[in-house]
């Protein structure tokens, strides 16, 4: 079970990381710009690129079911910017700007977190559902 936490911090951490980095680097057109201003489609392609190479990657260094860690990326996906988005919605309900900084480059605590608040109970009722078959 240990492994497989390890797993899904690395799959939701490489999503999110790598979103930030392509949106940063090739942001242009606007994922949801009322909800979330700097979420850019470019962002998502790139986080899901970044993802689907690493799930490939560990499939082949690690011999792990191609077909379950492909569908488990596009849980890794659909779920993490779920979170993201609920945590800017969250944002734009209490009129808060920010939460308290942790890192400059993040908006607060949640953005650290948000994805995870999703991804998590996402990741562990997947593995459930596929654990069976």
């Amino acid at each position: 079970m240990a492994s497989l936490i390890v797993l899904a911090f690395f799959l939701v951490e490489t999503f999110d990381s790598f979103s930030l980095l392509g949106g940063k680097l090739f942001g242009k057109t606007l994922l949801v710009p009322r909800l979330s201003p700097r979420k850019t489609w470019e962002g998502l392609a790139t986080g899901s690129a970044t993802l689907f190479m690493a799930v490939l990657a560990l499939v082949s260094w690690l011999g792990l079911p191609l077909l379950e860690m492909l569908m488990g990326g596009m849980v890794v996906i659909a779920s993490a910017i779920t979170g993201d988005l609920l945590g800017s919605a969250a944002k734009r309900s209490a009129s808060v700007k920010d939460y308290p900084p942790v890192m400059k480059v993040q908006g607060g605590l949640l953005d650290i977190i948000d994805s995870w608040i999703v991804a998590g109970p996402c990741l562990v009722g997947f593995y459930f559902l596929t654990a069976g078959q």
